[in-house]
């Protein structure tokens, strides 16, 4: 997907979550991304589980863009 090559240098591994998906993402074709979860202006992040956490809702478009493209592209697949 060009959007995922075009944010490669961006790309950090996840940490913090259940082992879980990790261990079907080995079985199966998987992507894992986190959106909105930090702000570039240098915010407080507090933890997801937090009653802190601030959501960055400026992302809602790329996570849109992000579903809508993944299931195009299985749809060309069959």
């Amino acid at each position: 997907m060009k959007l995922a090559r075009a944010t490669k240098a961006k790309i950090r591994m996840p940490h913090g979550y259940a082992p879980l998906f990790f261990v079907a993402a080995a079985a199966r074709p998987s992507c894992f991304y986190e959106l909105g979860r930090g702000f570039s202006d240098k915010r407080a992040h507090h933890p997801l589980h937090s009653a802190k956490f601030e959501a960055d809702e400026r992302c809602v478009e790329t996570g849109v863009e992000l579903h809508i493209a993944g299931a195009l592209a299985l749809l060309d697949k069959k």
